[in-house]
């Protein structure tokens, strides 16, 4: 077993002793696949893959390695979500053999040790197995092991909670996007602070709403969301009637589209009023048909107080 080297991401004061040190980990990804995702019942999918999608960002950004792998590919689990690769092109795809467990396969353990990093971040499909299994071997083989719940998935709510219970147990610790975004951040004194924040949307969409609501506030997110194109590039796609009963409270309504371009990025909020990219929130794609692209978002209304329902503001950006 190889000892933990020390860790560099320790403050004087003593801050970060408890938490992960960047320069130690490397995420695993596991059998994020199209076909699992059917499965998925305790998060909703369209949040996982949003949570795994900023992952992926974050590894790029903070140049952290990313090792994935995939379990029956070319069957009934179908294949592995092509964003991961796209968002981390330096992850390394390792193929197995057959294996449920990534960890019973010799050459995902030897790329995991080949980083000679001690410090794992798993997230997967089925939270149950494919995070579960090599969670506890990589435990057990005196690796530091952290489960991103809300970046895996179960088929019911009860199999989320015995594998929370499990990790417990064996000694894997629990952790969110939102809390490993934020371990992995640390301070917003570093160059990458505007680009981390731009995260935050992800894990939270209402995020960046909250210090643009705020006169004193100096985050400087709402620039950020107002920056993501530029004004020229902006076109406003279409105007969607909210078919349901109009909100009466902040919570969140899920929408789903099929759109047909796949080669741009759209953007929706509520419309009560006029609104711009300062208020929207990207649509994550959820799968794909022979021609569409099926997408959704979690939208976020105010008190609605007028007649009718109020609309949907599409926009689509290069």
């Amino acid at each position: 077993m190889t000892p933990s080297p020390k860790k560099t991401s320790v403050l004087p004061s003593g801050g970060g002793a408890a938490l992960m040190n960047p320069s130690d980990t490397v995420i695993l990804l596991l059998d994020h696949q199209s076909g699992l995702f059917q499965t998925v019942k305790d998060i909703p999918v369209a949040d996982l893959r949003r949570n795994v999608e900023m992952i992926a960002r974050l590894s790029t950004l903070l140049n952290i390695p990313v090792i994935t792998t995939a379990s029956e590919p070319a069957g009934t689990n179908g294949p592995l979500m092509p964003e991961i690769h796209q968002l981390a092109p330096h992850a390394v795809y390792v193929p197995r053999k057959g294996e449920v467990n990534a960890w019973d396969n010799d050459d995902f353990v030897a790329q995991v040790e080949a980083t000679g990093r001690r410090t794992l971040v798993m997230a997967g499909v089925w939270t149950s197995v494919c995070v579960m299994f090599p969670a506890l071997d990589a435990k057990v083989a005196g690796y530091e092991v952290y489960a991103v719940v809300d970046a895996s998935g179960d088929p019911s709510e009860m199999a989320s909670r015995t594998s929370l219970a499990r990790f417990v147990q064996g000694g894997v610790k629990p952790a969110s996007t939102n809390a490993l975004l934020s371990e992995l951040h640390r301070t917003w004194a570093r160059p990458e602070a505007a680009s981390l924040a731009q995260l935050y949307g992800l894990v939270a969409p209402n995020y960046a709403a909250v210090p643009s609501r705020s006169p004193r506030s100096r985050c400087p997110v709402r620039t950020l969301r107002s920056h993501l194109v530029s004004r020229s590039d902006e076109r406003k796609l279409q105007r969607w009637s909210w078919r349901d009963n109009a909100p009466n409270s902040n919570v969140p309504e899920t929408l789903q589209l099929t759109l047909r371009e796949h080669r741009v990025r759209y953007w929706a909020c509520p419309l009560h009023g006029e609104a711009d990219l300062d208020d929207a929130t990207e649509l994550a794609p959820i799968g794909y048909g022979p021609e569409a692209l099926h997408l959704s978002a979690r939208l976020y209304f105010t008190p609605w107080t007028g007649s009718g329902c109020p609309s949907i503001r599409i926009w689509k950006t290069k």
